[in-house]
């Protein structure tokens, strides 16, 4: 049993970033498979008209961009990745 308040504190903090990475995690990984719904070199999604723009095209790009659109969904951060079609806009 762990008696201290700081050792408590922290497990609180490190359980509460563990779930709000696991969530922004299947947040991403939705907001990409949307985003591919009509395929990844479609400008109808945003996937394609983002991967147009970037010289980047790895999935590990596209991964990060997601995860980054995902977190910003929970500040008040902008993001130039918007919703394209109806199916993004949920």
């Amino acid at each position: 049993r762990i008696s201290s308040d700081a050792v408590v504190s922290a497990m609180g903090i490190a359980k509460f970033l563990a779930v709000l990475v696991l969530v922004s995690h299947f947040i991403a990984c939705t907001w990409f498979s949307l985003g591919c719904l009509y395929g990844k070199e479609s400008p109808r999604g945003w996937v394609g008209r983002f991967r147009a723009n970037a010289a980047e095209e790895s999935m590990a790009f596209s991964y990060t961009t997601s995860l980054h659109w995902a977190l910003t969904q929970f500040t008040p951060a902008s993001m130039e990745v918007v919703p394209r079609n109806s199916a993004e806009r949920g």
